[in-house]
């Protein structure tokens, strides 16, 4: 398999179905980022990452101890799961990952998405706009966004935008390349 994924000559795309978290580790994370041309997705059970994640059958695949986890706030269990495998993105690395949450009465899965490629994540985050045109990360209403009248409003979008205008005048985003790359990877 080793071989397969430090091909450079070929893309891959993996899609690992696992059964609960204990397949995604930091080790094979890292190697799954670090294999060229390879785009991946993964599902995973983020609320019971959330819900154990001080039982040490937990820790040993995933250790959360460095984010927040709001007690009784398992809708966000996806996004807590997400930024776990976005603090093992090495700083200097360019590498897009993405997840898209899950919500099955009362339980919160997820899908990972990660890219090397600036296109494979835009292609990924189209389908996620498609399935949630609030955000773009979940079947739920997970960032608790105000309704009126039914219609819940594009508060993500417009934090966004507010955001690159910013970084546009503080000279922090210089091109359309630098403001497009910043947007697909937030």
């Amino acid at each position: 398999m080793d071989n397969i994924l430090n091909d450079n000559k070929k893309a891959k795309f993996l899609f690992l179905d696992q059964y609960g978290i204990k397949h995604i580790n930091e080790k094979v994370f890292k190697t799954l980022i670090n294999s060229p041309k390879t785009d991946f997705i993964f599902f995973i059970s983020s609320s019971i990452v959330t819900r154990f994640s001080d039982i040490p059958e937990i820790k040993q695949y995933i250790d959360i101890n460095n984010i927040k986890i709001v007690e009784d706030d398992y809708d966000k269990s996806h996004l807590i799961v997400l930024e776990y495998y976005k603090n093992l993105i090495p700083k200097d690395m360019e590498y897009y990952i993405h997840g898209f949450s899950i919500k099955r009465g009362a339980n919160y899965y997820g899908l990972i998405f990660g890219s090397s490629h600036s296109l494979g994540m835009e292609k990924f985050l189209d389908v996620c706009w498609k399935y949630d045109k609030f955000s773009g990360e979940s079947n739920h209403n997970i960032n608790k966004d105000s309704t009126f009248f039914g219609i819940r409003s594009k508060n993500k979008e417009n934090k966004i935008a507010q955001n690159i205008w910013k970084l546009v005048l503080n000279g922090e985003i210089k091109t359309n390349k630098e403001g497009f790359k910043y947007t697909i990877q937030n």
